[in-house]
């Protein structure tokens, strides 16, 4: 049995801003193209932002994400290769031998960065 729940009720929004006509209805269409508007809340203010950590451990960490990215990239690629040469001649010797290669790779992979790192303190 399901039930239907309705929390409030529909309303009609319409919204005028300074110097403005109000918001025509959903219904009727408005001559111009509205204007944009930047919306704001509350006050500007200066800010000075500094980034701190090591920049080599950052360079490292892109470094590592790029390899990782090549590797899947490229095994994902011998892989689909070498499942249509499968699919075409019937035989997934192919398949079997990319996937010797590929696999422990993959495993390798996953297990250096879905291990918990302690995090080095100085």
């Amino acid at each position: 049995m399901r039930r239907r729940v309705s929390v409030g009720k529909a309303f009609d929004l319409s919204v005028s801003l300074d110097g403005e006509t109000p918001n025509p209805g959903p219904g009727k269409s408005k001559s111009k193209k509205p204007s944009p508007r930047r919306v704001v809340v509350g006050r500007e203010f200066e800010a000075k932002v500094s980034l701190s950590g090591d920049w080599a451990d950052a360079t490292d960490a892109v470094t590592r994400s790029r390899i990782v990215w090549a590797v899947f990239t490229v095994s994902a690629i011998f892989l689909f290769g070498a499942a249509l040469l499968g699919l075409y001649k019937g035989d997934f010797n192919a398949l079997q031998a990319a996937w010797g290669v590929v696999g422990p790779t993959y495993g390798g992979i996953a297990g250096y960065f879905f291990s918990r790192h302690e995090k080095k303190t100085s």
